[in-house]
This record gives structure tokens, sequence and C-alpha cells, in this order.
């Protein structure tokens, strides 16, 4: 998975609050993934791994308004969106804080995956509506 999370310029949406905050999400994400790799102990990682978690909370309540205060129709879908994979995070967080799991490939694919899917899916369903609008 080298260079898995490297900011691409189709990532952008137009908004650049949003696409700083995207990258910023890209580059913590990479932060740990390196981590992992040189096999960092678990204070680091969980230092890496708590940052990554408490700025996506931070994004999505950026994005979250956004679409309220463009009442984007699909806002509600895009939260929920938001909300299953911050409780599968925490949920995993709280396992390696626990010792009963490792921030592992498996976990840095899931990162990726969802990065990628979100933000050239629905992000970009919201940056139509928004420039539309």
């Amino acid at each position: 998975m080298q260079n898995a999370f490297v900011w691409k310029e189709e990532y952008s949406i137009g908004q650049p609050d949003l696409d700083r905050e995207h990258q910023a999400l890209f580059r913590m994400a990479r932060e740990l993934h390196e981590a992992v790799q040189r096999g960092a102990g678990r204070e680091e990682l969980a230092g890496l791994f708590a940052r990554l978690t408490g700025y996506a909370k931070f994004h999505f309540a950026n994005e979250e308004a956004l679409m309220r205060t463009a009442r984007y129709a699909h806002a509600a879908s895009h939260t929920a969106e938001h909300r299953r994979f911050a409780a599968k995070v925490a949920t995993l967080e709280r396992e390696f804080e626990e010792g009963r799991s490792a921030v592992t490939a498996e976990t840095m694919e899931l990162l990726r995956d969802w990065l990628n899917r979100h933000i050239l899916g629905t992000d970009q369903q919201v940056a139509k509506h928004l420039r539309v609008d």
C-alpha cells in the first residue's frame, strides 16, 4: 500500500476549507501508515490514531454545517455515512487502546478505501450541489 495516502487533485471539491481539511486527513493517515510500516510503538500509534480520529470529527462537523447551510437534499444520508465510519473507527481505536487489537494493514486499507470512496463519491455530489447554487 505504498503511497496510499497521497492527495491528488481529483479529490478537490472546490471548497478551499474542506479541501485543506481533506488534505490534512490524508497527511495524518499517511503519518499513521508510515508509523505502522516502521513498527512504531503502541504509544506513538495511539497518539497518531487519536489525532486522526479527532480531526475527522472536526472535519465532519464542518462539512455537515456546510451541507445544512447550502440546504443539501442528501445531507441526512451523507451525515449517516460519517456516523457509521466514525463509529467503526471509534471501535477500532478503543480495541487498540485496550490492547485487544493492533493498527494493521487492514486498518489502513479501511481508512484508505473510505477516504477514496467518500471524497470521490459522496463529497463530489456535495460539490456539484454547491456549484449549482
